[in-house]
C-alpha cells in the first residue's frame, strides 16, 4: 500500500488528484485501486518527525523527495530500498537496478533484507540517480520499461519513461550515446520524443475501403453488400454532386463558413452565432476536448469509441458507466453523476440514438447530468431517423452547458466528404470558433452540404425509406431462432447471437463475409459486452434480401451440423 509522508499540506490533495487520474487509466486498475485504499497520508510537523515516521513504518520501498536528500537519507534506518536523487524510481530498483521485487514487507526491514543470497543479512538498498541520459542511465531505464511492460505494470513502465522523458538536473543538453547499431539509436531517440502513453493507446477500427474488400472476397465492388458502417447507400443528391463539381478547388474556403452556418441556421432554428461546422463530428469531439482540456471525461457503454479514443490523445482519462443491460440500454444517470463529482470529470458524452444500440437520450436524463459541473455533449448523428420531437437541442435555450453534434454522413449520405456541426451556447461556439483549424471545411464539401440543406425535401424520401427498411429488417431478422434484433431509432440495427446454437458472432460475420456481405462485428474489441454482437445497418430493400439469404444459407449449415450432430450421438 502506498504512504505519503510529507511536512506540506497543500501536497495533500494534489497527489490525491494526480492519483486518481493516473488510476483511472490503468489497464489493472480494479488491482491498483485496492492496494491505493489501503494507503494513507502522515502531516508531519518536521522534516525529523517524518524521518521518524519512516522508520516506525519501515517501508519495503522509500523514496525521499526532499532537499538535501543525501543527508536525510543516512538518517533513515529502515527500508528495504531506498530511493534518492530526482531520477531515481522504485520501478527502477525493481529491474536491474536494485533489490528486483524480493525486498522485506510489512515492516520486517527492520531486520531483513531483500531475498538473496544474504536474507540472513540486513541489507539495505540505494539507488542514488540523477541524471538518466548516460548510456548505462538510458539502459537502465529501457530495461525497467521491457520488464514492466511484460508484467502488465503500465503505470511502473510509465514512471520509467518519465524519468526518461523529463527535464535534467543540470539542465544541459542530452546528448544520446550508444554503441548498438543505428537503427537502436533511432528508436532509443524516437521513444524519447513520442509521449510513452501513446504506447497503450488503442488503435481506432475503421472500415476498410470497398476496393480492399472486395480484392479480399474475389467480386466487383458492386457485388458488395456493404450494411456494416451506418452509411446512407441511396447517396448524396445528384445536384450536390454537381456543386461540388462547381466548386472553386484553387482559392482556401472561408474560414467562418458563413454560407454554410447560415444554411444550418434556417435548418435547425439556431442563430448562426449558436453553430460551428467541422470536418465532420470527429473533428468537432476533439475540437471540445482540447478546449475544456479535462481531467476526465464520462460516456457510456457500449458507444462510439471515438470519445475515448480522442479523449486518451489529450491524455484525459476515461471513465466508463455501462448502460444497462439488453433490450433497453438504458444511460445510468446517478453512475454518470456519480462519475463527474468523483472524478472531477468536466466533460460528458451521450449519444441520442446511440451507436451501436438505437437508443435514445431522454431530456429529463440530460437535464439533471447538465446540473452537474460539467459539459454535457450529445451526439445526434443519427437522430434524422429517430421519432419526432427526439432531439434535446430544444434544451439548448435553458442549458449554457449543452452540446448538441449532428453530421451530413448519414442522413445526407456525405460521410465521404467529413461535414459536421454542433449547437450550443453563442459564447461557447465562439471559443470554438478561435481553436478550430481555420480552413476545416473544404470546398466541395461545403457546396454539398449548403445544396442537401437547401433541397433537404428530396432527402426525406430516402430518410422514410431507410427508416421502412429498419423496421422490416428488424422483423426478418427476429424469424432467426439464432437472433435477438434490438429495436433502434437510428439506421442500423443491433442483433445478439443467441448462444446454445452452434454459433457466435465472429462465424457469422466471416460467413456472410464469404458471400460478399460485410455487417460489423464487435466480438475481441474493447467493449466485451459486444462480443456476441452483430450491427447491420438499412439499405436499400435489396441489400436486406441479399442479407437475409444469406441468413437462411448459414441456418441450413447450422440445421445440417446439429442434425449430423444428433445422428452421430444416436449411433454411439
Amino acid at each position: 500500500m502506498p504512504v505519503l509522508v510529507t511536512t506540506c499540506e497543500s501536497l495533500i490533495p494534489r497527489v490525491e488528484a494526480e492519483l486518481t487520474r493516473q488510476l483511472a487509466a490503468l489497464p489493472t486498475k480494479s488491482i491498483a485501486s485496492v492496494a491505493v485504499s489501503n494507503g494513507f497520508v502522515v502531516l508531519a510537523d518536521s522534516i525529523d518527525d517524518a524521518i521518524l515516521v519512516c522508520n516506525r513504518v519501515a517501508p519495503e520501498h522509500l523514496e525521499l523527495l526532499v532537499k538535501n536528500a543525501e543527508s536525510v537519507a543516512k538518517r533513515v534506518q529502515h527500508y528495504g530500498g531506498l530511493f534518492v536523487g530526482s531520477r531515481a524510481a522504485e520501478v527502477l530498483g525493481d529491474y536491474g537496478a536494485g533489490p528486483n521485487h524480493t525486498l522485506p514487507t510489512s515492516g520486517t526491514s527492520r531486520y531483513s533484507g531483500g531475498l538473496s543470497v544474504f536474507d540472513f543479512l540486513r541489507v539495505r538498498t540505494w539507488l542514488q540517480m540523477d541524471d538518466v541520459h548516460t548510456p548505462q542511465g538510458q539502459q537502465v531505464v529501457q530495461d525497467a520499461v521491457d520488464l514492466a511492460v511484460l508484467e502488465g505494470l503500465v503505470g511502473h513502465s510509465r514512471s520509467a519513461m518519465h524519468r526518461l522523458n523529463g527535464k535534467r538536473v543540470d539542465d544541459t543538453q542530452a546528448t544520446l550515446t550508444s554503441d548498438t547499431s543505428a537503427a537502436d539509436d533511432d528508436d532509443s531517440l524516437l521513444k524519447s520524443l513520442v509521449r510513452p502513453d501513446f504506447a497503450e493507446l488503442d488503435d481506432y477500427t475503421p472500415v476498410k475501403p470497398l476496393e480492399v474488400l472486395a480484392n479480399e472476397i474475389g467480386v466487383r465492388t458492386d457485388q458488395l453488400v456493404k450494411v456494416n458502417a451506418n452509411e446512407n447507400l441511396y447517396g448524396p443528391l445528384p445536384g450536390a454532386v454537381q456543386s461540388m463539381q462547381r466548386a472553386v478547388a484553387h482559392i482556401y474556403p472561408d474560414p467562418d463558413q458563413q454560407e454554410l452556418r447560415a444554411a444550418l441556421a434556417e435548418y435547425t432554428g439556431c442563430g448562426i452565432d449558436q453553430i460551428v461546422a467541422g470536418a465532420g463530428a470527429d473533428e468537432l469531439i476533439d475540437v471540445l476536448i482540447r478546449l475544456v482540456g479535462p481531467r476526465a471525461i464520462v460516456h457510456c457503454t457500449p458507444t462510439f469509441s471515438m470519445y475515448s479514443w480522442s479523449a486518451k490523445q489529450s491524455g484525459a482519462a476515461v471513465m466508463d458507466v455501462p448502460l444497462s443491460l439488453e433490450p433497453h440500454f438504458d444511460v445510468d444517470v446517478d453512475g454518470v453523476v456519480d462519475a463527474v463529482r468523483a472524478q472531477g470529470a468536466t466533460l460528458v458524452f451521450l449519444t441520442s440514438p446511440n451507436n451501436p444500440t438505437g437508443k435514445l437520450v431522454s431530456a429529463e436524463q440530460v437535464r439533471r447530468i447538465a446540473a452537474e459541473h460539467c459539459l454535457v455533449v450529445v451526439d445526434e448523428a443519427y437522430i434524422e431517423f429517430a421519432r419526432d420531437g427526439a432531439s434535446v437541442a430544444s434544451l439548448l435555450a435553458e442549458l449554457s452547458n449543452l452540446v448538441v453534434l449532428r453530421t451530413f454522413s448519414k442522413w445526407a449520405g456525405l460521410a465521404g466528404l467529413r461535414v459536421g456541426y454542433l449547437l450550443a451556447h453563442p459564447k461557447l461556439c465562439s471559443r470554438i470558433m478561435q481553436i478550430k483549424q481555420p480552413y476545416n471545411i473544404n470546398v466541395a464539401a461545403n457546396a454539398a452540404a449548403v445544396h442537401s440543406l437547401r433541397h433537404r425535401h428530396l432527402l426525406v424520401r430516402a430518410i422514410q425509406a431507410m427508416k421502412l427498411e429498419r423496421e422490416r429488417l428488424t422483423a426478418r431478422l427476429a424469424e432467426f431462432a439464432w437472433l435477438r434484433p434490438v429495436t433502434s431509432e437510428a439506421n442500423f440495427v443491433l442483433c445478439r447471437v443467441v448462444a446454445g446454437f452452434g454459433v457466435n458472432a465472429r462465424q457469422v460475420e466471416r460467413a456472410l463475409f464469404r458471400r460478399g456481405i460485410l455487417v460489423r462485428c464487435y466480438a475481441g474489441g474493447n467493449q466485451a459486452v459486444l462480443d456476441n454482437y452483430v450491427r447491420v445497418s438499412a439499405g436499400r430493400p435489396q441489400d436486406t434480401d441479399r442479407l437475409i439469404a444469406g441468413l437462411q444459407q448459414l441456418s441450413l449449415t447450422l440445421a445440417s451440423s446439429s442434425s449430423s450432430a444428433s445422428s452421430s450421438s444416436s449411433s454411439s
